[in-house]
């Protein structure tokens, strides 16, 4: 029981943070979803985690290709 509360609460503080730390497609998501996550702290950070593509801008990510070897 004491594990299911700890992983829980891991997975909350996990989520609050993350959810602080990305740019959401607009503001008023990203507060909906730290609300969500504070009223429902079990549930929600689950869904959060499937739902996080469809909810955060996608940052393209650039490769350099005149990169050097050493």
């Amino acid at each position: 029981m004491l594990a299911l509360i700890l992983l829980s609460l891991t997975l909350w503080i996990w989520a609050v943070l993350d959810i602080s730390r990305r740019q959401f497609k607009s503001r008023l998501t990203k507060a909906i979803s730290l609300i969500c996550v504070f009223m429902f702290p079990i549930i929600v950070p689950l869904l959060y985690f499937q739902l996080k593509e469809k909810l955060i801008i996608q940052k393209k990510r650039i490769f350099n290709k005149e990169l050097k070897h050493c």
